[in-house]
């Protein structure tokens, strides 16, 4: 994979693993159905341990799937909601619509309680035809061997040891009966739904109106949660208001020293050790939890369903594994699931590892809503961080900005149209415009050339148009191939990195005076393509195949990958694009030979080597909220990976777009699932969703 040569401990220390984006157990190999803001989430790919929620159920080694459209066909080990239970050994289904039909161990819901060797189906609709050990509900009660039946039609017509719900209340051999029309007059031992509750030694009451007023053991569901010396309280609308050692279901959780709460309103607002379902998890250090196994007892150890995931160190989780024990490590479904990014649903595509085909399906229905024509190859273009508007460079050494127009009323049969060009500067600079850059709040602008210069301009967000006189720089002595900005926080300035060809340094300028005061040296060939995500901190890619970590507290390297064993490269390859997740951990690397690398950051080391293109990348770009990656190649199309899963197995990857020649680079829209791209097909395009 690939060395790193340290240089400084400062990027070390992290793990890979320990970030939001990489691992997710959600992941499966199919991106689903394309439509604005929705994606439906990947559930259990190769070896996922756990699932919450899945369309497929993971078909391979998934140990664990909560919810699922097929509960996982091989392997799966445990599946809360699944349409199929999981066809093959499958060890545990919570909600299922077949059970599972092979080798089940445990289902909670499904249609036919599965066929073969189902050790456990808690709602199903035939109870299990064979050697079914345990039913929660079903229509027949489980004909044949089923030791265990909790709700059935019948009672369960043979060898049924427990019935909970019948309408005969067992006619042979039942030693109980939970849900029963006389509550149980003979020798019931136990009456899960009664009409007077159960008034003289009725050891356990699942459902009564009065809850059982004295010496009630248990009781399941009441009106009033059993007032005095209810030792268990399953389903109740106050909870339990006085010495209520469990409730499972109550409105208020119960108030005073209810030790668990498996479903409530507000999560217990006292001492509740452990909250299952709650609206708001409990108000101490845990705002809300909707689901969670603990209810979150200190800064949220555990959520399973959230809306906002509790406001301590758990920001907003509606589903996750852990609940985040590194300020959320792992979200597996939410309301805003990445606040800054709207997440879409990729249509109709399934992906095949990573090579960026497409299955079935066919591609996922981007639309080009605008395409800017040049006379010549459109070069670069950036989006206004305000997103309103984008700026276009070309080889025609034309700079243009456009605005970005209104997405509501896009349909999947748009006609693409020209962009509304705002400002237009012919010969803006004597060469071709090969890079541009906006400041982090849009006040300044700056364009690099093959004419050797850097000019640094003022932007009039109001007007779009630029304002005073444009600074020229003149400090490189080859083409200038890429620029950002970083801001100085000390003095309240803007400075910008620029690099490129010749004598292959960057060179940082203090925007405010105009002036270089640094020049880096370090590469030793020309510098292709640079990056900054926050901070003092940017990263350089260079035609010598190495990647290196500056920091301008220090004024040089900090860190340095050497690309040396790239994988299906002895040699290395030119990195000729670079992107750095918003955490700052996870790097992401486009290779001359057609690859991509990650790379660890904190932890130091290499993640994986994946090929979305066939021929050069010469961009990529996390998404927003990093759950993509979109890159562009000189195989004219553009892909966007999922990053979603575990970074180690192999990526899926689609085409979403392609032009009639090579790609040069692609740009994400700050907020809206679009992006734009520029190719030597000499226009720029917008492409979007169309909402559903």
């Amino acid at each position: 994979m690939l060395e790193i040569e340290e240089v400084n401990p400062y990027l070390r220390g992290g793990r890979v693993e320990n970030h939001p984006q990489f691992t997710r157990a959600r992941f499966e190999p199919v991106f689903g159905s394309i439509a604005q803001h929705e994606l439906r989430h990947r559930a259990g790919f190769h070896e996922v341990c756990s699932v919450l929620i899945s369309t497929n159920g993971g078909e391979d080694e998934v140990c664990s799937v909560l919810i699922s459209t097929n509960g996982g066909e091989d392997e799966v080990c445990s599946v809360l909601i699944s349409t199929n239970g999981g066809e093959d050994e499958v060890c545990s289904v919570l909600i299922s619509t077949n059970g599972g039909e092979d080798e089940v161990c445990s289902v909670l819901i499904s249609t036919n309680g599965g066929e073969d060797e189902v050790c456990s189906v808690l709602i199903s609709t035939n109870g299990g035809e064979d050697e079914v050990c345990s039913v929660l509900i079903s229509t027949n009660g489980g004909e044949d061997e089923v030791c265990s039946v909790l709700i059935s039609t019948n009672g369960g017509e043979d060898e049924v040891c427990s019935v909970l719900i019948s309408t005969n209340g067992g006619e042979d051999e039942v030693c109980s009966v939970l849900i029963s029309t006389n509550g149980g007059e003979d020798e019931v031992c136990s009456v899960l739904i009664s009409t007077n509750g159960g008034e003289d030694e009725v050891c356990s009451v699942l459902i009564s109106t009065n809850g059982g007023e004295d010496e009630v053991c248990s009781v399941l569901i009441s009106t009033n949660g059993g007032e005095d010396e209810v030792c268990s309280v399953l389903i109740s609308t106050n909870g339990g208001e006085d010495e209520v050692c469990s409730v499972l279901i109550s409105t208020n959780g119960g108030e005073d020293e209810v030790c668990s709460v498996l479903i409530s309103t507000n999560g217990g607002e006292d001492e509740v050790c452990s909250v299952l379902i709650s609206t708001n998890g409990g108000e101490d250090e845990v705002c809300s939890v909707l689901i969670s196994t603990n209810g979150g007892e200190d800064e949220v150890c555990s959520v399973l369903i959230s809306t906002n995931g509790g406001e301590d160190e758990v920001c907003s989780v509606l589903i996750s594994t852990n609940g985040g024990e590194y300020e959320v490590c792992s979200v597996l479904i939410s309301t805003n699931g990445g606040e800054d990014e709207p997440t879409p649903r990729v249509a109709d595509t399934t992906l095949n590892g990573s090579n960026g085909s497409t299955g079935s399906g066919g591609r996922p229905r981007f639309v080009a809503v605008t395409s800017l024509e040049d006379v010549q190859a459109v070069r670069c273009a950036e989006f206004h961080p305000q997103g309103k508007l984008y700026a276009v460079g070309s080889n025609s050494k034309t700079l243009r900005i456009c605005s970005y127009p209104k997405l509501s009323d896009l349909r999947e049969d748009h006609a693409t149209y020209q962009p509304t060009v705002l400002f237009k500067r012919t010969k803006h600079h004597k060469g071709s415009i090969y890079c541009l850059a906006w400041t982090p709040i849009g006040d300044l602008m700056a364009t690099g050339s093959n004419d050797k210069t850097v000019k640094l301009m003022r932007f009039n967000v109001d007007t779009s148009n630029l304002e005073g006189q444009e600074t020229e720089l003149t400090m490189h002595d080859g083409t200038v191939r890429d620029l950002c900005f970083l801001e100085d926080t000390s003095n309240k300035s803007s400075l910008l990195i620029s690099g490129g060809a010749g004598d292959c340094k960057i060179y940082v300028t203090d925007c405010a005076t105009g002036t270089p005061f640094q020049a880096l040296s370090g590469h030793s060939g020309a510098v292709l393509s640079l990056y900054n995500w926050g901070g003092a901190m940017f990263v350089s890619g260079s035609q010598d195949k190495t990647v290196r970590f500056w920091d301008l507290r220090t004024r040089g390297c900090v860190n340095m990958v050497t690309p040396a064993t790239v994988p299906g490269s002895l040699q290395g390859s030119p990195v000729a694009t670079i992107c750095v997740d918003p955490s700052g951990r996870l790097l992401v690397s486009g290779h001359d030979d057609s690859s991509c690398v990650l790379f660890d950051i904190r932890g130091g080391r290499s993640v994986q080597c994946f090929k979305p293109h066939s021929s050069e990348v010469r961009s990529i770009r996390f998404s927003p909220s990093a759950y993509y990656l979109l890159t562009g190649g000189y195989d004219q199309k553009l892909v966007l990976t999922d990053l979603q899963g575990d970074l180690t197995m192999s990526l899926p990857s689609v085409v979403v777009a392609q032009h009639q020649d090579k790609v040069i680079s692609g740009r994400w829209h700050p907020t809206e699932f679009a992006f734009l791209s520029t190719s030597a097909d000499k226009t720029a395009t917008l492409w979007a969703l169309p909402p559903v």
